[in-house]
């Protein structure tokens, strides 16, 4: 009897295990070791790519000259805060055309593909004190159209990060996670870089992951989480939910039972 509630409990064990090993992301990494880590690149400025551009000052009204005019109002006729909560409320960006140029106010052509937010800042501010019609401009920029998408077995959707910095487990939780049908070891980051598609294979249950050139995702990048080979569709999942909750109940009463049973006496 005491060998068979032994087994018994040991089969439980192995159906957690593999629950488990369905499930767990990063499952070789362990507390307290340290593992390197690399900074998150820069996302760079690309053909095609819109960006939002706002030039302020001290003196907000001699920052008009260098901002795009909507609806016959310019940015930097108001304080700089009020500014720039106005800013945030309208949709004006700039368009890098073919050639990695926008064509800025009052600077005429600007070339900035290759470059970083940072840079571009930088380089916008240091042309504008080289007008001599503003000292010490602040240039905020971000994207506007630095978008990712997700497919499959996770919150399907498409979703923009101004900053350009996400990386694989920050975009798939803005999604909603994984389902539980998903498939971790092997999810598809497909990327288009000079006219070339390639698809990355991600492995989330792996440390390893974080040594992909697909872990911190780029413009445009497509996320798609496979399904598992074995998927049943929503009413027979339903139908399996409710049986394994019951299991659950029933086997977690017996194994209790069977070892107050054979231990107690």
């Amino acid at each position: 009897m005491r060998n068979t509630v032994v087994l018994f409990i040991c089969a439980l064990m192995l159906c957690s295990c593999g629950a488990y090993k369905r499930q767990a992301y990063l499952q070789d990494m362990e507390p307290g070791v340290q593992y390197k880590a690399e900074a998150a690149p820069d996302a760079r400025i690309a053909k095609g790519d819109k960006l939002k551009i706002i030039v302020t000052a001290s003196e907000p009204v001699l920052a008009q000259p260098f901002n795009l005019v909507t609806g016959g109002a310019e940015y930097g006729s108001v304080s700089s805060e009020e500014g720039i909560a106005a800013e945030s409320r309208v949709d004006r960006s700039y368009t890098v055309d073919r050639n990695g140029n926008i064509n800025f106010p009052v600077l005429g052509r600007v070339h900035v593909e290759g470059m970083t937010l940072e840079e571009l800042s930088t380089s916008i501010e240091n042309k504008i004190v080289a007008t001599g019609m503003l000292k010490e401009p602040i240039v905020l920029t971000e994207f506007t159209n630095y978008t990712f998408t997700i497919l499959g077995e996770a919150g399907n959707g498409n979703f923009t990060i101004p900053d350009g910095s996400i990386n694989i487990f920050q975009a798939l939780a803005m999604a909603g996670d994984i389902g539980g049908y998903g498939v971790k070891n092997d999810v598809w980051v497909i990327r288009t870089e000079g006219g070339i598609r390639q698809v990355y294979s991600l492995n989330l249950k792996s440390k390893d992951v974080f040594d992909s050139p697909a872990f911190y995702l780029q413009q445009n990048d497509m996320v798609y989480v496979k399904p598992r080979k074995f998927k049943m569709d929503e009413p027979a999942s339903g139908v399996m939910s409710i049986f394994s909750t019951i299991f659950s109940t029933v086997t977690s009463f017996i194994s209790t039972f069977l070892w107050y049973s054979v231990y107690t006496k």
